[in-house]
């Protein structure tokens, strides 16, 4: 059995995903695993397939082509004790801090918070592509398919 922690940290303090072993007979916990490092993980969860775990990256980074926050899908191999990268996904949004699947893995809920003064939403640009659009404290939630 393992339990997986995320580090929610802002600035330069650690962040990132640690894996420990637990034992269950005596409750002990032996560290095997850290990394991404530079992801400030605010919410981590399995999905309900393929064991995918999920995580937000909550980094509250506003550049001209939005929020850098992410959401990322990743895989624990109990062979190494180590968690990789599948894949990555704008989360839409600042400040990801919620994540769910549906029971056939087909869509992923993710729920942004509002507060440190600014959010966004999600409209069409012209090439009909989705994109945010920063405003102020409107939180929102994003389906994922």
């Amino acid at each position: 059995m393992y339990v997986i922690v995320g580090n929610w940290r802002p600035d330069s303090y650690e962040k990132g995903i640690s894996v420990y072993k637990y034992e269950e007979e005596t409750g002990a916990f032996t560290f095997v695993f850290h990394g991404f490092s530079d992801t400030a993980v605010s919410f981590l969860g399995y999905g309900s397939r393929e064991n995918i775990l999920y995580a937000t990256n909550e980094t509250d980074i506003l550049t001209e082509n939005g929020f850098q926050d992410k959401i990322l899908a990743l895989r624990l191999s109990e062979e190494s004790d180590s968690i990789s990268l599948l894949d990555t996904s704008s989360s839409l949004g600042p400040n990801p801090t919620w994540i769910c699947t549906d029971e056939t893995g087909n869509y992923l809920l993710a729920t942004h918070h509002g507060g440190f003064c600014h959010t966004s939403t999600v409209v069409k640009n012209s090439a009909g592509d989705l994109c945010e659009e920063p405003v102020l404290d409107k939180a929102h939630i994003i389906l994922f398919r």
